[in-house]
């Protein structure tokens, strides 16, 4: 649709879609690693999600119908809307917790299991290799465009989930819920796959460096 949000930001319609919008967006960008922490200014934040925000309305045509007009209702779409945005956060923050763990266990091996290194990115501790295999895979992420990834399963997010399902729901809820599930484990999938392969070449090279050493 041609400058579609532009010419017509001013609509009640469009207006409240834009938030609802802005508030999925807002919940995925709390609960990512980096992007989540208190190091980065609140005003770089806002900035990126109100830009993602107007970039997937002006590409969502026609508008979602059943858009609430009440405060309370459009306050619980927006909690939803939020929270299905945290989810989503949630699991691309499982995907750097994972490289944590192994850095933990080679620090166990290797006898650096008391000495830890303070991350800012996660606000946390992180043992000496958790916090290299951390920048490590911080750069893979990126190199293999992991953060368009994360935008595309955004974007196709309002396919799947759209916005106001929950309001629109009947006697169905439980099987809306499992349909929830099954998508939420399917975008899992496709976030967690490289980070399986990274971990697998991980271990392999740790495993063949650790027989090259002598004992």
């Amino acid at each position: 649709m041609d400058e579609f949000l532009p010419t017509r930001i001013f609509e009640v319609d469009v207006f409240l879609f834009f938030i609802l919008v802005l508030m999925r967006v807002s919940g995925l960008f709390v609960s990512m690693p980096v992007l989540g922490s208190r190091n980065v200014p609140m005003m770089v934040k806002a900035g990126l999600a109100g830009l993602i925000a107007i970039i997937l309305v002006s590409t969502m045509s026609p508008l979602p119908q059943g858009i609430p007009h009440s405060s309370g209702a459009f306050l619980i779409v927006g909690a939803y809307e939020f929270l299905i945005g945290i989810g989503m956060g949630f699991i691309v923050s499982l995907m750097f917790s994972a490289v944590q763990i192994a850095g933990e266990i080679m620090d166990l091996q290797s006898g650096f299991g008391m000495m830890n290194i303070f991350n800012p990115a996660m606000e946390t501790q992180f043992p000496i290799f958790g916090f290299y295999l951390f920048i490590l895979w911080a750069m893979f992420f990126l190199w293999i465009n992991g953060h368009l990834v994360v935008l595309q399963i955004l974007g196709d997010s309002y396919k799947t989930l759209p916005i106001g399902l929950m309001s629109r729901m009947d006697n169905n809820f439980g099987w809306e819920i499992t349909r929830w599930g099954q998508t939420m484990f399917m975008y899992g999938v496709r976030l967690a796959g490289p980070v399986i392969v990274t971990m697998i070449l991980t271990y392999a090279v740790m495993g063949i460096i650790g027989r090259a050493i002598p004992q």
